[in-house]
């Protein structure tokens, strides 16, 4: 078994192939602004073989979990924060990256999840207002033609983390990007990546210094955490997991 499974698709051309990683979607806590990037954190933890509270990431990002810092004082730290739940990342230089930075972006992504590691990336939505970005979600997968150059025929496939399934877009300005006046596309469409300036992380593993550990993956039995919020009141829930562990050899 390798790191990465490769799906053929009914939707795949001949000459197509998808790289779709093995990461099921999962339900976002709603409140306190939303917990999107703590839950595709939560996600990609799964894939590398543990389970990760939605809460434990913002207590150890010092609030809600979003892709840079807002000011020099802010607290809140996502490299730092994946480095203390032991992950190894590779993060998006949008700050030297020339603009726009779209088709640069989604080349950077197609890489990086050919390679086998998912990509924690933003969008703005329909109806929202925020100056960056509105929503974080995870990219698990790509359809293509060619794995080495960018094509804006290419389709990322990702998931919202409110519908339990996966969405589909071209990699194209056409489709997939646009500024934050000109996006018309809402969360159940998989919103619209910014035009001009991106921002991403890649989860690449986690930390073996010593090269030993092998890939590891968890699945649960249930797609959402219970919210132990006030306003939720849920009940913890028992979750039945699965454990597979990758490249053994017998």
């Amino acid at each position: 078994m390798t790191d990465t499974s490769e799906q053929e698709k009914d939707t795949e051309s001949p000459s197509q192939r998808t790289v779709l990683l093995d990461i099921p979607p999962r339900l976002q806590w709603e409140n306190n602004d939303g917990f999107c990037g703590e839950t595709t954190i939560q996600s990609f933890g799964l894939y590398y073989g543990a389970w990760i509270s939605q809460k434990l990431v913002r207590d150890i990002n010092h609030g809600e979990y979003i892709l840079h810092k807002l000011s020099p004082d802010d607290r809140r730290d996502p490299t730092h924060t994946l480095s203390v739940l032991h992950f190894t990342y590779e993060e998006w230089d949008w700050k030297n990256s020339p603009q726009p930075q779209f088709d640069d972006y989604c080349s950077w992504m197609k890489r990086c999840i050919i390679q086998g590691h998912p990509v924690i990336f933003v969008v703005y939505l329909l109806y929202s207002h925020f100056e960056y970005y509105d929503h974080i979600m995870p990219a698990i997968g790509v359809r293509f033609r060619d794995e080495n150059e960018y094509d804006s025929n290419d389709i990322l496939i990702y998931q919202n983390l409110f519908h339990d399934k996966q969405i589909e877009r071209k990699m194209n300005d056409k489709d997939l990007a646009a500024t934050r006046k000109t996006c018309r596309k809402h969360c159940g469409q998989g919103g619209c990546i910014p035009l001009n300036i991106d921002y991403g992380i890649a989860v690449t593993g986690i930390v073996d210094e010593d090269r030993v550990t092998l890939p590891v993956r968890l699945s649960v039995s249930a797609w959402n955490e219970p919210n132990l919020h006030p306003a939720y009141n849920e009940v913890p829930i028992e979750m039945d997991g699965n454990v597979t562990v990758c490249d053994l050899v017998v």
